[in-house]
């Protein structure tokens, strides 16, 4: 900016009447002008870049990293990627809309259980770019098996029990159905479930 130049003449006739408001001597007004039209966006400019802009690639450190570590799993760290499956039973006779709100409620149901007991997991999930993944249980029995199954690998797991009669035709209200099965953990124990 220089002195003198259209645009600081308009933009000293167009803030004059807010700077004289605030009781600023005139002599004193072109710094703190400067200061107001220059400290406002670089504090934001500045603000959005730290939030927002990748300051660069990782060092090998962070790359070396497992991306789970934790008790869980037999107690053995992992360098694999977690995923999440989710297992939606095919009998129901459920409609997209309402799998999805039972995935809706199996991942997040199972989320807010780990985040709440072991926090390493679900960051190691978000490290991995939230991985998820879908399959199919013929019935409630083989939903059950595929329970047991992860279970006995160590992997935490989440039932959705739903009690919807009007989507979910021909079962009963009173115990709920189990809908849907989330669990969560390294690529490499997945493959054994």
């Amino acid at each position: 900016f220089m002195a003198g130049g259209t645009f600081w003449d308009s933009m000293v006739k167009s803030v004059k009447h807010w700077i004289m408001a605030l009781s600023i001597p005139v002599e004193a007004w072109p710094p703190f002008l400067i200061i107001i039209l220059l400290w406002s966006p670089c504090m934001y400019a500045l603000g959005w870049y730290v939030c927002f802009v990748e300051t660069g690639d990782d060092t090998e450190a962070e790359k070396a990293k497992p991306t789970f570590v934790g008790k869980n799993y037999r107690g053995n760290p992992v360098n694999d990627p977690v995923k999440m499956v989710l297992v939606v039973r095919e009998d129901l006779g459920m409609t997209p809309g309402k799998v999805a709100t039972q995935a809706g409620h199996a991942s997040v149901g199972l989320f807010r259980r780990l985040h709440e007991k072991n926090a390493g997991i679900t960051q190691a999930w978000q490290d991995s770019g939230w991985l998820k993944m879908i399959g199919q249980a013929a019935n409630e029995e083989e939903l059950l098996a595929y329970q047991k199954k992860a279970k006995g690998l160590g992997l935490p797991t989440y039932i959705v029990r739903d009690a919807a009669l009007k989507v979910v035709d021909g079962y009963g209200v009173e115990n709920g159905n189990r809908s849907m099965l989330s669990f969560i953990g390294p690529t490499s124990v997945l493959q054994e479930a």
